[in-house]
């Protein structure tokens, strides 16, 4: 029967909490044309009209799921302006940032969560409004160079206890608004979901194998019929010699003993003789 240990020690994770967040936008219709209503509600929309649709609303979206109790969030929204530009330098390509201007647009502050809530934050962007201040920067600085931006950006933090452990989570997660002749494009810019897990080292049982419960029974048995086989052979006279092996083994034994006195001769050939 095996004699090894019935238990071991493996690191195994106790409880999770995952995070993972979303933009939904949409903008309503303000005039009539050929091809909209007014009042119409378009919703996630890659391009929208400026002229009939102005006005780009939309909500960002946290969502808590596992083993998290006694959270806390928040989420601060921020409309940013900025001009960018890609440079090399010392042989790597580089964002340059040569102005930015950052406008507040919506919070929550400390607000309480419990794992499978929400925190949902709307705003609200005027891509016509935005047009003209960007324009207005531009004619204020005297120049435009690089890539002008308008990005809504989330900054949210968060804190939860996950088995009596309380950890924390941040994210920045971005939406941009990219402006054209008379349309906005919106193209959404998440970071993955993220999990944060506890973890810790627990006994369990070990399932022995067959080989490890019946291996050393199975050698003993083994070696009990090696025994009665050969008593079996023995008895009905398998290993009995023949006269004829009997009489070479003396012959052998013999020859072992008295090889050293035994000298080999040759007999001379003499003429008109024969030898017998």
């Amino acid at each position: 029967v095996s004699m090894t240990p019935d238990t071991t020690e493996r690191t195994e994770t106790v409880a999770e909490w995952s995070t993972s967040a979303a933009f939904s936008h949409s903008a309503v219709v303000q005039t009539d044309t050929a091809v909209f209503t007014r009042g119409e509600r378009l919703v996630n929309q890659s391009l929208y009209f400026t002229r009939s649709s102005p006005t780009v609303n939309g909500e960002y979206v946290v969502s808590h799921s596992g083993n998290v109790d006694d959270g806390v969030a928040t989420v601060d929204l921020w409309l940013v302006l900025r001009s960018v530009e890609q440079r090399t330098v010392d042989g790597e390509r580089q964002e340059v940032t040569h102005w930015e201007r950052r406008e507040f647009l919506a919070a929550v502050d400390d607000r309480s969560f419990e794992s499978g809530d929400e925190q949902r934050v709307a705003f609200g962007v005027n891509a016509s409004v935005v047009r003209e201040r960007l324009a207005q920067i531009r004619t204020e600085l005297g120049a435009s160079p690089g890539t002008t931006e308008a990005v809504v950006v989330a900054e949210a933090s968060f804190s939860g206890i996950v088995d009596g452990e309380r950890l924390t989570e941040t994210r920045t997660d971005r939406l941009r608004i990219e402006l054209g002749s008379n349309t906005v494009s919106v193209v959404s810019d998440v970071e993955q979901p993220t999990t944060r897990a506890v973890s810790e080292v627990v006994t369990v049982p070990v399932t022995p194998s067959p080989v490890m419960v019946y291996g050393g029974a199975s050698v003993v048995a083994v070696g009990l019929v090696g025994v009665v086989g050969f008593l079996w052979l023995r008895f009905a006279g398998a290993f009995t010699l023949s006269p004829a092996e009997r009489r070479y083994r003396l012959f052998e034994r013999a020859r072992e003993e008295y090889d050293q006195w035994i000298c080999r001769g040759q007999i001379p050939e003499i003429e008109g003789r024969d030898i017998v």
